[in-house]
């Protein structure tokens, strides 16, 4: 079959959403692994190649895509590096299965840039109610070193918890908001919020137990994607 001279130009390419060519030409098309979509440079800025009345139904409405994921079995701390982009505002991890080798404690939460964790001016707040039991508790942090979103890891009985990010990329005040359970009979749930108050663009986090080793623990991150 031969090829006319106006397509022997056409490159289309496999990739992500955050893996694009760098310079590419008008008219290219790629197919995003991680979204589905096909899209197209305009000269300007990657469109949208509509493919069907399915697509553009799911284009036109906000929901969470998947972004990335990542498990481990050993270490006090654990970083996802490059999950935030400008190509979402905000974003949700999703924490299961966290377990500690010899006691229950506090998962920490950092920001990170370029491969360093951020480790000044966190303000947050959290409440806590006890299962079983009457009463609860507040806590805390001005200018912190961490934020403390009350996901509890332990060693029989794992802990879970979402933690959503907002605008990570904005060289600004990055907001975060949490919720977290301790999964043993005698636990608590937890909910609060806080922000990082900087002017800098964070690209990955971090999950660090307070003390000791985690021995299991998986984070799932989503972008919200903008209707």
């Amino acid at each position: 079959m031969s090829v006319s001279s106006a397509n022997r130009g056409l490159k289309p390419g496999v990739c992500t959403s955050t893996t694009r060519p760098s310079n590419p030409f008008t008219g290219q098309i790629v197919f995003e692994t991680d979204t589905g979509f096909l899209r197209v440079w305009d000269g300007s800025a990657w469109d949208y190649l509509s493919q069907s009345q399915d697509t553009n139904t799911y284009l036109n409405n906000g929901g969470l895509v998947y972004i990335t994921q990542a498990s481990w079995v050993t270490g006090s701390t654990v970083s996802v590096n490059n999950c935030f982009t400008s190509t979402y505002s905000a974003y949700r991890l999703v924490i299961r299965n966290a377990k500690h080798a010899t006691t229950a404690v506090n998962l920490l939460f950092r920001l990170r840039a370029s491969g360093s964790d951020a480790n000044t001016n966190y303000y947050w707040s959290r409440r806590f109610i006890p299962w079983g039991g009457a009463g609860g508790g507040d806590t805390g942090g001005s200018a912190d070193t961490k934020i403390v979103p009350g996901i509890v890891a332990h060693t029989s009985a794992p802990g879970g918890g979402t933690i959503d990010v907002i605008d990570p990329q904005k060289n600004g005040i990055t907001s975060v908001n949490y919720q977290g359970t301790w999964t043993q009979t005698t636990g608590e749930s937890s909910a609060g919020s806080g922000m990082l108050n900087d002017s800098v663009s964070y690209d990955g986090f971090s999950l660090v137990a307070n003390t000791g080793n985690l021995t299991a623990l998986q984070v799932f991150v989503y972008g919200y994607r903008e209707a």
